[in-house]
């Protein structure tokens, strides 16, 4: 369930006299991205791809365009959970991890990428076999009108704190207060520190154990 960025107005313009509303949306826009990219809360499990034999690298996106990947966070392949492992790690253990062909163990990628690697490269298709759960946050650039209603529902009030400690901070408005600044800002922290204890416990519940060599 999504909904829109004026949500927020009634919790932060009364403590913004004078700022314009489509102002306090634009800049709540990029307090959620900003937390989303901070904590990885947000997630979405993404339709099932295709393997083809001998495709190592697969490229994926968010389901909604206004949206971008913040971390691939996990893969499964044909229902097996695969391990995540760094390209810097492989390189030094398994030189021709690019080029070595089997069942996919493992996958890798970049925080921020919207492409990963099947380790070792597939070498069999399987029909919907790849599922990747990213976390997402918002792209400003796109123009997000809407966002995920948990957000609000969780954190709603660190959020508020965040949109309103962000315009305090701009100098020579009616609404600028960097004293009250620093107060929502400790606010906004706060929300951050408990979504990413909530991200914790979350990867916790389905850790399980991985290793880097798959030959």
């Amino acid at each position: 369930m999504t909904i829109p960025y004026s949500t927020f107005l009634p919790d932060v313009s009364v403590d913004l006299p004078g700022c314009p509303q489509l102002f306090i949306q634009h800049h709540a826009i990029r307090v959620l991205a900003d937390f989303c990219t901070q904590t990885r809360v947000l997630t979405e499990k993404l339709q099932a791809l295709d393997v083809a034999a001998g495709q190592g690298e697969y490229t994926i996106a968010p389901s909604d365009s206004t949206n971008q990947i913040v971390r691939i966070e996990r893969v499964w392949l044909n229902g097996e959970l695969l391990a995540p492992v760094g390209a810097d790690e492989l390189d030094a253990e398994v030189p021709e991890w690019r080029t070595s062909t089997g069942l996919p163990r493992l996958f890798t990628s970049e925080a921020g990428s919207n492409t990963f690697a099947l380790v070792p490269v597939p070498d069999a298709e399987s029909l919907g076999g790849l599922v990747a759960e990213v976390s997402i946050a918002a792209d400003p650039s796109a123009s997000p009108t809407q966002f995920d209603a948990m957000l609000y529902r969780k954190y709603g009030d660190g959020l508020a704190c965040g949109i309103k400690a962000r315009l305090m901070l701009i100098p020579g408005k009616e609404w600028s207060n960097p004293e009250m600044a620093v107060v929502n800002g400790q606010g906004y922290a706060l929300a951050i520190a408990r979504a990413r204890g909530d991200v914790d416990n979350r990867l916790d519940r389905s850790r399980r154990r991985t290793r880097t060599y798959f030959r």
